[in-house]
């Protein structure tokens, strides 16, 4: 993504940025000849977010530096005119250290704006705590937004109404009305200029009247003044046209036994540890959906080093090792010899066989075509990108 908005920036603005790390960042922001010239930084969320415990002196990591020289200067003149934050639901978590990096930002810049393609997914309160990130003077109490939320959520369904199509007039004015009940909305001038309009069933039918409408009830909505929002069905003769199909394998007996035993080991832990196994079982259970052979490779990797490290004699870095991996890993990892035979996976792989002849099929039809693959994790994208190069 950063050298995307680079190159985003020059093509479509002008801008120059270039792409900073923790200690970059700050060293641009201590110039005070870049601050009379100015700049643009480009950094990730990931890499210039504080450590925990940055307050402390005694951390001398770039981030921790940088998280001090940000709360030092939020009493001082501006120190960056737009803070621009993209895929800003990663800050939606109030407790976590990506959203303590984007309010030491955003005390430091004259303008914010969150960038999100995800809201549909975040909750009331994960939005709450984006808007109160941005404008933390209005959204002062989670029992306003909520209050706020209600009196939108006619208004809401107005607009909706009224783009969509042959809107019903009984049902225009019923929501209407429903929404001038409301405390926060009773007095509202526009709301009132709208009902007082008294608007025909023919008025109705006219798209341009409606599309003003529906414009002025954006206004009127309580969150106009920090959201604005597209939706798909507002630009419908853009939107991309996906025609998903599902593809089902059935497992090879390697490949179910390896699934059950894996499973068992998590089950087994879990009840030695008095943890909920369903919880545990999620991310094991998706990482060998993704690929038995790639999982069962990375573990067995793991292994090794972990032997390495025991055999060097190093008690620390083992130790240090089985800590990154955490202990549900850990015994996964040091039971994975005793699973199936790896070679045996990858021979079988029944997933892979089956993307193997989607791809030849519609590549043969489409030679000049493009083909993406998504996966959710690195060691299915390595074993996917080894497999597929020997396979030409």
């Amino acid at each position: 993504l950063r050298e995307k908005w680079c190159q985003e920036l020059s093509n479509k603005i002008g801008v120059t940025a270039q792409i900073c790390d923790a200690s970059e960042v700050l060293s641009i922001l201590q110039d005070e000849g870049l601050q009379a010239r100015g700049f643009a930084i480009v950094a990730s969320l990931q890499g210039i977010r504080p450590p925990r415990r940055w307050e402390e002196d005694d951390d001398q990591r770039p981030a921790a530096e940088l998280a001090r020289f940000l709360r030092a200067m939020e009493s001082e003149d501006r120190l960056v005119d737009l803070l621009v934050i993209d895929e800003a639901h990663h800050l939606r978590n109030p407790e976590t250290q990506t959203y303590e990096l984007g309010s030491l930002c955003k005390n430091v810049s004259e303008y914010t704006v969150l960038l999100t393609a995800t809201p549909i997914h975040n909750r009331n309160q994960d939005l709450y705590s984006l808007l109160r990130l941005l404008d933390p003077d209005t959204f002062t109490r989670p029992e306003a937004f909520t209050q706020i939320l209600e009196a939108n959520a006619p208004l809401v369904r107005t607009r909706d109404l009224l783009l969509g199509p042959d809107p019903d007039p009984g049902e225009f004015c019923k929501l209407l009305k429903a929404a001038r009940r409301h405390p926060l909305l009773n007095s509202n001038r526009q709301l009132s200029m709208i009902e007082e309009a008294a608007l025909t069933p023919e008025f109705l039918k006219r798209r341009d009247v409606r599309s003003k409408l529906a414009y002025r009830l954006e206004k009127v909505n309580l969150l106009a003044h920090v959201v604005t929002r597209a939706r798909k069905k507002d630009v419908k003769e853009w939107r991309v046209i996906r025609e998903p199909i599902p593809e089902f394998v059935d497992l090879e007996p390697v490949e179910k036994k390896f699934y059950d035993l894996v499973t068992g080991v998590v089950i087994e832990y879990a009840q030695r540890s008095m943890a909920n196994e369903r919880f545990l079982l999620a991310q094991p259970q998706r990482q060998m959906t993704s690929s038995m052979a790639a999982s069962l490779n990375l573990w067995q990797k793991k292994l090794v080093e972990l032997e390495a490290s025991k055999e060097s004699g190093e008690g620390e870095e083992e130790d240090e090792k089985k800590k990154a991996l955490g202990p549900l890993v850990t015994e996964i990892v040091l039971r994975s010899r005793d699973y199936v035979e790896l070679d045996h996976l990858i021979k079988v792989d029944t997933k892979y066989r089956r993307l193997r002849k989607i791809l030849t099929a519609f590549l043969r039809e489409h030679p000049n075509e493009k083909v993406i693959v998504f996966s959710a994790f690195h060691a299915t994208l390595g074993y996917l990108a080894e497999r597929l190069g020997k396979d030409g």
